[in-house]
């Protein structure tokens, strides 16, 4: 996994003219819960910050991200799009130079694309959008005949997502195979892993090559907390970004 200092970049089978980059936490302009490389101007940080953050970011990108506003559904735009805010938890675009990216700071972000590089999509997993089927949903609209690749970033892992029943219920009642991403406690709680009903729901749909670091859950964005933002650690945090494009010729 190649790395830099505010990002790596995914080690996964995807052609050479596919890239992609997730960063860390810092280093980056903003201060105290946010420190330091905070990539959302919605979560109370410094505006100037922010804007250093994204105009540092830029810097690596072909052409300005769209940023979704995720709202922890199931919706998915195709880029490029002219709406002034795009509501969904779900980008993919077909199109070289156009960027697509997801933020988060313990929701799963997965990176999509196939044997040839026709397209590219990032998806923001947070239980509630992966609960009712952000990942088929997506699948659907892409339609590639040419076998998709997967890569899985950096989540909060099992060992420290406790939910509840309504959780539990949500999943099963919409995928009853949900049921084996989850341990019960004896205080009739549940640990719940994204990244395990993720890798079942993109197997379910014929996806074959899996990578990254959630499949093994090798970073954890609760426990790694020098690398990654975490929301239920911290609860006022920033936010990391997952980012993919199709490099033009």
């Amino acid at each position: 996994m190649m790395s830099d200092k505010n990002f790596y970049y995914p080690d996964w089978d995807a052609p050479n003219h596919i890239k992609s980059i997730q960063t860390y936490r810092s280093p980056g302009f903003s201060a105290d819960c946010y420190s330091s490389f905070n990539l959302s101007d919605t979560v109370g940080d410094s505006l100037e910050a922010v804007n250093k953050n994204l105009s540092l970011l830029s810097t690596s990108l072909p052409s300005s991200p769209y940023w979704l506003r995720q709202v922890h559904d199931n919706q998915v735009v195709e880029l490029p799009n002219n709406e002034q805010v795009l509501i969904a938890d779900a980008s993919f675009t077909k199109e070289k130079g156009v960027v697509c990216a997801v933020r988060t700071a313990d929701c799963l972000p997965l990176l999509l694309t196939d044997k040839k590089g026709t397209f590219v999509a990032a998806v923001h997993a947070g239980w509630r959008s992966l609960a009712s089927g952000i990942i088929e949903n997506t699948l659907s609209q892409i339609k590639s005949n040419y076998g998709i690749i997967a890569w899985l970033g950096p989540s909060i892992s099992q060992t420290y997502y406790e939910v509840g029943q309504e959780v539990y219920d949500t999943f099963t009642n919409f995928d009853g195979d949900s049921h084996s991403g989850f341990i019960k406690l004896p205080n009739n709680k549940y640990l719940l892993s994204m990244p395990q009903i993720a890798l079942k729901k993109l197997k379910k749909n014929g996806v074959k090559k899996i990578f990254g670091a959630g499949v093994n859950e090798s970073f954890c964005t609760y426990r790694d907390s020098h690398l990654f933002y975490s929301h239920r650690r911290d609860s006022d945090t920033g936010r990391m970004a997952t980012l993919i494009w199709i490099q033009g010729h």
